[in-house]
């Protein structure tokens, strides 16, 4: 795909890698960047490139790869990432490179987020006759957990692809790619190590073989090359100085949603060696330990136990898990979420143990954050209208129920229609129509650019009515000297429209 993005083979015009932290994406697109712009140069394959070669030859410039980085300046933030693709742009030719993007400007600022956003759609919406250079954009994914109440993903509680990036550009498939990083396999990182370890051999054989063995089987577990890496020197160089404190060098390792609820549903592979109930014990004690959102996790249960056997199981099954998610709201938070866990997978092990089917369906984030994102948004466009049309004269739960089924219901008839002055738009429901709810294979991201996409004419009420509220006329009458001849009502007259209910 790179090499296809480098010399105009294809419409891609942003390469994303994500993944977990040390999984080695930066590492891996500035290597393939210096061995085929390097192979370029010399007009061989890949077999035949070697890299003294290509500086005796000195036929390019020894960079092959350029990176943003988020240095101070007199520049603000917000521009500084426009500048550089800006800059970029001209690196093509015989001064052709690789773009890398991986430290980030303050996304969590709204106004640099939004220029970071637009900057990368006119990189990938530019001409193609432009021929730029491949971007190459590195995120290392992470979810913040402990975060309860939460209506959405959001920057302020996940970095993943699609909050940094928006629906706009995630969903532009024929412009960008996207390639998923796992974690480094335990077999890949003990040979890294073991091979740092014979390089230092002088040092690391002051060092007890049993206790080199005992640290690296633990540190081997985080899949992160470069914390592993870190982690070895820094307990090295205490064992060398015969410091007896305990620490813990493992980083630690969250568990995504999709990968919480496959070690519930499928147990976890890491365990595979053991007898089945022990699996079950470690798989969800893992899952305890290493995913917090506990409201989400059983929601995303519920609706998605099901998958196991091709949906081949026993209603009483069925039942014996919803009736177990179902109880373990009645209690509270750990032993609920312990409880409801472990009774799924009890029963999914004896599902799986009874298995006639290999069909394998996919997961589905829960329906929960679409129906609470529907709710604010009727919630919000509600207490808007009572504000600013209705003056807080009319109940919110009249307006919800009663004038937003029915106002549209007669503002739409053609009987008002004919009567009254056509409106430039028709009423939909107060708050929004009332659309069904979905499941998905991702998690709903709030995104800057999202927008209803019904334009109606309560919403131009509201659009029109606050546009005037601050104005002088709705604010005071205007002041006029007064005239003589304006004298007070008579006390009869005041009298006379008493009784009339006017005044």
């Amino acid at each position: 795909m790179l090499h296809q993005m480098l010399f105009h083979q294809s419409e891609y015009k942003l390469l994303i890698l994500s993944g977990p932290a040390g999984s080695s994406k930066s590492t891996t697109v500035k290597i393939l960047a210096k061995e085929l712009l390097s192979n370029a140069a010399t007009g061989g394959g890949l077999d035949t490139y070697t890299e003294t070669g290509v500086d005796q030859l000195n036929l390019r410039p020894p960079e092959s790869w350029i990176e943003y980085l988020d240095e101070a300046g007199d520049m603000a933030q917000s521009c500084r990432f426009l500048e550089f693709l800006e800059d970029a742009r001209y690196r093509t030719g015989d001064n052709k490179c690789v773009v890398v993007v991986e430290e980030l400007p303050n996304v969590f600022h709204k106004g640099t987020l939004e220029n970071f956003r637009r900057a990368i759609l006119e990189w990938i919406y530019s001409d193609s006759s432009a021929n730029l250079p491949p971007l190459v954009l590195c995120i290392s994914e992470v979810e913040t957990l402990g975060s309860q109440d939460r209506d959405y993903f959001s920057l302020d509680n996940n970095l993943t692809v699609e909050t940094l990036l928006g629906k706009e550009i995630v969903n532009a498939k024929d412009r960008v790619k996207r390639v998923n990083f796992n974690p480094l396999a335990r077999t890949y990182l003990k040979k890294s190590l073991s091979k740092i370890v014979a390089t230092e051999s002088a040092l690391f054989n002051k060092i007890g073989s049993s206790d080199l063995k005992q640290f690296m089987d633990q540190i081997l577990e985080c899949g992160d090359i470069r914390s592993a890496t870190a982690n070895l020197q820094f307990w090295s160089s205490l064992c060398l100085k015969q410091v007896q404190e305990n620490y813990n060098y493992l980083r630690e390792n969250q568990l995504g949603l999709f990968h919480a609820l496959g070690k519930i549903i499928f147990s976890s592979s890491k365990y595979k060696e053991l007898e089945a109930e022990e699996l079950d014990f470690n798989s969800v004690e893992l899952v305890l330990s290493s995913y917090g959102n506990t409201s989400l996790l059983l929601l995303a249960l519920l609706e998605n136990y099901h998958v196991v056997n091709g949906l081949n199981y026993s209603i009483n099954s069925a039942s014996l898990i919803t009736n177990a998610l179902s109880e373990s709201d009645c209690m509270p938070i750990f032993e609920g979420k312990e409880y409801g866990i472990r009774n799924t997978r009890n029963e999914l092990r004896k599902v799986q143990s009874q298995r006639t089917s290999s069909r394998a369906l996919s997961l589905q984030f829960p329906r929960q954050y679409k129906m609470t994102r529907a709710y604010n948004r009727v919630f919000k466009e509600v207490q808007e209208y009572r504000e600013v049309v209705c003056h807080m004269k009319t109940s919110f739960l009249d307006l919800n129920m009663i004038d937003g089924y029915f106002v549209p219901r007669i503002y739409n008839s053609f009987r008002y229609k004919l009567k009254n002055e056509r409106r430039p738009l028709e009423y939909n429901r107060l708050g929004g129509k009332f659309k069904e709810v979905y499941s998905d294979t991702t998690a709903l991201v709030d995104d800057i650019e999202y927008s209803e996409t019904i334009k109606d004419q309560f919403r131009k009420d509201i659009e029109d009515r606050s546009g005037n509220k601050d104005s002088e006329s709705d604010m005071s009458d205007p002041i006029s000297e007064s005239d003589q001849s304006d004298d007070f009502l008579s006390d009869s007259d005041l009298d006379g429209l008493i009784s009339q209910g006017v005044v």
